[in-house]
């Protein structure tokens, strides 16, 4: 892949941390260049792979100097509103991308995304299995 990294672009990107060894994820998030990540997991707790419990994985990219923001709480796959669920308990992702909060989140990692280079990131390494996909792809 080739791009200019002497500029941010308007892509944003996308990263599942999975298992990965955290060395690996820094190599990765390095070599594509970017500069802050986007954290819209909705619990950014990770039992399996506690290298990416929220404070670790923000010292971690801090000493790489990487930026780091939560967004989990506006953009991740769980809401609190009871109204964005069926009566299964499945998500209605439509509604939630409706939601007042989750579009000024959006919005606002979209004008964060214009200035430097982005990724979202969340805990599935491949995001057709994640609400990254349905949600905020």
């Amino acid at each position: 892949m080739k791009s200019d990294r002497s500029r941010p672009s308007q892509t944003l990107w996308t990263i599942g941390h999975s298992n990965h060894p955290l060395e690996v994820f820094l190599d990765l998030l390095q070599r594509r260049g970017i500069e802050l990540v986007a954290d819209v997991r909705s619990s950014p707790y990770c039992r399996y792979a506690t290298q990416f419990n929220r404070e670790p994985l923000h010292a971690a990219l801090r000493n790489c100097s990487i930026g780091y923001r939560y967004y989990g709480d506006r953009l991740g796959g769980r809401v609190d509103d009871p109204s964005c669920y069926d009566e299964d308990g499945r998500v209605l992702y439509g509604r939630v991308a409706e939601s007042p909060n989750f579009r000024a989140a959006l919005d606002e990692l979209l004008g964060e995304a214009a200035a430097v280079r982005t990724t979202i990131l969340c805990g599935e390494e491949n995001p057709a299995d994640c609400h990254r996909r349905l949600l905020i792809g």
